[in-house]
């Protein structure tokens, strides 16, 4: 019958490759953004990162214990009348000299980390916070109702929010969790909108890769997206990939170049074989018949 395909034939070189399906748009992202809003500041002062105590006792301890050092040596000397006379205690009197002056920098260092911590208004921040957390809610009701509409504008909306939500002032109050199902929903996204033979695209391929394993890391129960991460790397490379891969574009221009080189009368038809390489690049039938008619040529 014409037009069948019988069972177990190979698929034609002309065919697109069929597409590689990731999960859902339906990831948890709408009731993990509302949960993380419930804890948002709305008012009060917020304590900025500082350094810990810990760090500046360790050191105003260790300035201080220098300190004492250096003014025993120091008075030491004073009491027996030593003077140093040759090199070597010259060098020794330096040395204790820029220690003492190092250990008293710590010390300042520490009574600048004791102070009070800085503050600011909890207000703007939780605000901030809330309308990154809202955009990722709404996106994600979006995709989960209607994921055939969650086209390119949505995508795009949903990368800037994920670009705010890593804001470091942003960041303590998005949980981890809220980032990870973003990259997921976005990984997916992009997956769905693309075309049959995404795959292809190495761009594509390493953006939606980086963000399957930044969900991986971020999610409280990665499992999601180390499927899908595994489900990407197991997807074989297309055949006309891995042909383009092995021949590539220069060695096809070589080519030309060197068929051109055969005849010393055709060096003005350079360009016309640079330009007859890209059109071949372009159009995979006719490079195919152009090179069949090639190897036919003595």
């Amino acid at each position: 019958m014409t037009g069948v395909r019988r069972a177990g034939a190979p698929q034609s070189p002309f065919r697109e490759p069929p597409k590689l399906e990731l999960g859902p748009l339906s990831v948890g992202l709408h009731q993990a953004a509302s949960r993380a809003m419930k804890r948002l500041p709305s008012g009060g002062r917020l304590v900025r990162q500082g350094p810990t105590r810990r760090i500046a006792h360790t050191q105003g301890a260790l300035g201080c214990t220098g300190l004492v050092l250096a003014a025993s040596a120091a008075f030491v000397a004073l009491t027996t009348g030593w003077v140093p006379r040759s090199h070597a205690e010259v060098a020794m009197v330096m040395v204790t000299v820029v220690v003492a002056g190092a250990c008293l920098a710590a010390v300042l260092l520490a009574f600048d980390y004791a102070r009070p911590l800085p503050t600011c208004d909890a207000e703007p921040v939780g605000h901030a916070a809330r309308i990154v957390a809202q955009r990722l809610s709404r996106l994600a009701t979006c995709a989960a109702e209607d994921a055939a509409r969650f086209g390119t504008r949505r995508i795009n909306a949903l990368r800037r929010a994920l670009s705010a939500a890593a804001d470091p002032a942003l960041a303590t109050w998005i949980p981890d969790d809220v980032r990870g199902r973003a990259e997921l929903l976005l990984a997916r996204a992009i997956v769905a909108q693309a075309r049959p033979g995404w795959t292809r695209d190495a761009a594509v391929r390493a953006e939606v890769r980086r963000l399957l394993v930044r969900a991986a890391e971020h999610l409280d129960e990665p499992a999601v997206a180390e499927a899908d991460l595994v489900r990407l790397d197991a997807a074989p490379l297309p055949p006309a990939e891995e042909s383009a891969g092995a021949r590539g574009r220069e060695p096809l221009r070589r080519r030309l170049r060197q068929r051109f080189a055969r005849d010393p009368h055709a060096a003005a038809d350079e360009h016309a074989a640079e330009e007859e390489a890209q059109s071949e690049e372009m159009h995979p039938r006719a490079r195919r018949r152009r090179e069949r008619r090639a190897d036919v040529l003595p």
